[in-house]
């Protein structure tokens, strides 16, 4: 094969939040303008006040780009970032004319304090977010750091475009790589998948809190024996191991609550040796996707039919109308379990505020081996009662799973099946150690993961899994499952009322995730949903005061017909996920991402936004590529060939060196080649550093060599965050697509 070249070009625009809301926004001049080889890239970045500088920075060297390859060892990526340097605002043209070598000087001056700080306080002002986008399935993966933006993107095979648009003019100066991993030659046929691993340090409001007494520890020889004898030498109590090599520490003489850290037990971990590092864990704000006031919905519910196909006497199994008024107006599950599928043998666990183990319709499929209680470090995931019943949240979604069927009690799980855990992780400090901790429980033995929680959904938010919890998705994409991976399914997010782009969530953006978005019983885009590239499909769920809800367990041994959110959504793709691993068990986590992609169906989900990607199918940003369809995924997965082993290339970018003006963009060209390797592509990654004045005023798109245009970032109109951080988010349009061309166009 030839080598081939991909030229990729981007555009930085800017527009002010005030001006234009994210669903309001005017279109980006000239996407199309950009006539570069087939195979191009091209990104825009535009602004509409005050002034940025682009700066090149140091290279990086992401150490934590091998979980790509679940065999062999992988290259690191090495890049150089781009850093945007905001100027103050001037209501006169001139004193924006006149800025600009005055603000140099400043920032230089910034700098060489910086320097000469602690490193301690130099961690406050830099961010080295080592985020890393990858591109999957279908998806680039946005994650927006507070003081830095890598830029991750993750291409299929094909030309790309990026739209970053801060609300000031701005001079580009950089230097940047790109990694291309994907299959070898008609390896695939259909996909590349955009992604993002999400930065170590997030946004200072939502990456880290008060201190805990709790420490994560390093010991290279991985002897539980030395772990406790380390423990005990410096007053600490093993808590347990976070994964290999690594242990939670608890001190029950530090402060469980502290805004400043313990230096002195710090440092005799430090000097420990051995102990290779430790690190005092910090409580993260993660907040459950379905406690959401409902708004009154504009329409009213159309009657529909129910088919009662299957004889079930669960009292609630007429009000389950996502699985049985057919028609196509559901998520096509009777026909599996008509099949005989019912998610047999398969083991799912519920990430979240414990699960009601003893509840009636879910204790004849509870597995203790999937389950575990990280806050009090037991082995019962009980979760703990109070007046409101806060702590519901994981009962009801393991119900959505595994609820027996045809017991005269509630409802029926998608996969009756299967078996059911739960890990009560929520229910107190969640931090970096305790979500590794869930995130890694058993992965030989649990198959699915699911998750309803995330960072804070209120639209000014930047946050994601910290540097444990993102070797944790490693450690479970590659080993996990016997090697086959561990499958990790996530909320999209509730946003939506806030404006909030789920780009900015580092977990639903994550090339280790299956990202799940809702649908209303009527088909539209419920007001609580995220718009975002990262989506890779869609469930059921809640919408407005007169549509239907989600039925499930609830506390108490009781029922609810009132699950809501995506929340709700989550777990039941989880349960379609279990059928389809009963089907076929010998699917990896890539595989189900494809089999996704292929048969999730866009019709009945009514959204304006949908469009078609280079090899024809269709996309939306709030629904993915469609619905959900069980008995297609089987029907599907029974014949399905595994996807080859991941190959990988890496490119440097040319410098760069353009001014981008008030109210227009600039275009930066990379050209990729010597990658004869790939032939189809499933990531594509690129890092690029960026600051501004405002986060909330950039918008970032994507457009690929093919056509396909993705919005990767719309602004925030809550978020007055001064540094502006973006990473390349995840990019579904485009999957399918090929390097050299769209396939089947």
């Amino acid at each position: 094969m030839k080598n081939d070249v991909v030229r990729w070009s981007s555009v930085v625009n800017a527009q002010s939040a005030r001006e234009s809301t994210p669903n309001k926004s005017k279109p980006f001049p000239s996407l199309n303008a950009t006539r570069a080889h087939p195979s191009a890239v091209t990104a825009h970045a535009t602004s509409n006040s005050g002034h940025l500088q682009l700066q090149k920075q140091q290279q990086y060297c992401d150490t934590n780009a091998s979980f790509l390859n679940a065999t062999k060892p992988i290259t690191t990526i090495t890049t150089s970032s781009y850093l945007i340097i905001p100027r103050q605002h001037s209501k006169r043209k001139s004193e924006l004319a006149s800025s600009s070598n005055t603000l140099s000087r400043h920032f230089q001056s910034q700098q060489q304090q910086i320097e000469r700080n602690s490193p301690h306080h130099r961690r406050q002002h830099e961010v080295k977010a080592r985020t890393f986008a990858a591109l999957h399935l279908n998806r680039i993966l946005l994650n927006c750091v507070q003081l830095n933006v890598f830029l991750v993107f993750l291409l299929c095979t094909l030309n790309f475009g990026f739209v970053i648009v801060p609300s000031v003019s701005a001079t580009i100066v950089s230097n940047t790589s790109v990694l291309l991993v994907g299959g070898a030659v008609n390896a695939l046929d259909d996909g590349a998948t955009y992604l993002l691993d999400y930065a170590e340090e997030g946004d200072s409001k939502g990456a880290a809190g008060h201190y805990t007494h709790t420490w994560a520890v390093h010991i290279p020889s991985g002897d539980d024996g030395v772990a406790d004898q380390v423990a005990r030498d410096h007053g600490f109590v093993n808590m347990g191991k976070i994964f290999e090599n690594h242990y939670h520490f608890a001190h029950h003489k530090v402060s469980k609550r502290s805004l400043t850290p313990s230096q002195l037990h710090q440092t005799r971990l430090d000097e420990d040796y051995r102990v290779q590092w430790a690190r005092q864990q910090q409580a993260k704000s993660r907040q459950k996707r379905d406690y959401i006031r409902m708004r009154p919905s504009r329409t009213s519910s159309r009657a529909l039919s129910q088919v009662d196909t299957v004889p079930l006497n669960d009292p609630k199994w007429a009000q389950m109308w996502y699985l049985n008024r057919g028609g196509g107006l559901d998520m096509n599950v009777v026909p599996a379990w008509q099949a005989g599928i019912t998610g047999k043998g398969i083991v799912v666990t519920i990430l979240d505020d414990g699960l009601e183990s003893d509840h009636p319709d879910i204790e004849h499929n509870y597995d203790p081996d999937a389950s575990y209680d990280v806050n009090s470090h037991d082995n019962d995931p009980m979760p703990h009662y109070d007046m409101t019943d806060s702590n519901r949240h994981g009962t009801r979604c393991a119900g959505e799973v595994a609820a027996t069927a045809n017991n005269s009690i509630c409802a029926v799980g998608i996969a009756f099946g299967a078996s059911v855990g739960g890990v009560r992780m929520l229910d107190g400090d969640v931090t970096d150690a305790v979500e590794a901790r869930s995130l890694s429980l058993n992965p030989q033995h649990i198959d699915i993961y699911s998750a309803s929680w995330g960072p804070d959904d209120d639209g000014k938010t930047v946050d994601g899994p910290g540097e444990l919890a993102q070797r944790a998705f490693i450690e479970g994409v590659t080993k996990g499952r016997q090697g086959k991976g561990s499958i990790f399914i996530w909320a999209s997010g509730n946003g939506g009322r806030e404006f909030d782009n789920c780009n900015c969530d580092g977990y639903t953006n994550s090339i280790w995730t299956l990202s799940i978005s809702s649908a209303t019983e009527e088909g539209h885009v419920p007001w609580y949903s995220e718009k975002c590239s990262s989506t890779l499909a869609t469930t059921y769920s809640s919408g407005g005061q007169s549509e239907k809800q989600v039925v499930t367990t609830d506390l108490h041994h009781s029922c609810t017909v009132s699950h809501t959110g995506t929340s709700a959504s989550a777990p039941l793709a989880a349960g379609i996920a279990a059928l389809v691993l009963e089907s076929n068990t010998n699917l990896t986590w890539r595989d189900l991402q494809h089999i996704v992609v292929r048969t999730a169906k866009p019709a009945n989900l009514r959204d304006p936004t949908w469009s078609r990607n280079g090899v024809g199918r269709r996309i939306s940003h709030s629904f993915g590529y469609g619905l959900m369809d069980a008995a297609a995924m089987v029907q599907v997965a029974r014949k399905w060939k595994t996807v080859p082993e991941q190959q990988r290339c890496e490119i440097n970018a040319p410098h760069v060196d353009k001014v981008i003006p008030p109210r227009s963009y600039i275009t930066l060209q990379l050209t990729v080649k010597h990658c004869s390797s790939v032939n189809y592509l499933e990531h594509v990654q690129a890092k690029i550093t960026l600051t501004s004045q405002r986060r909330g005023d950039i918008q970032l798109n994507l457009k690929s060599p093919a056509g396909t245009k993705v919005t990767l970032l719309t602004s925030r109109i809550h978020d007055v965050s001064l540094p502006v951080l973006i990473n390349g988010p995840s990019c579904p349009s485009i999957l399918g697509e090929s390097r050299h061309m769209a396939i089947g166009s």
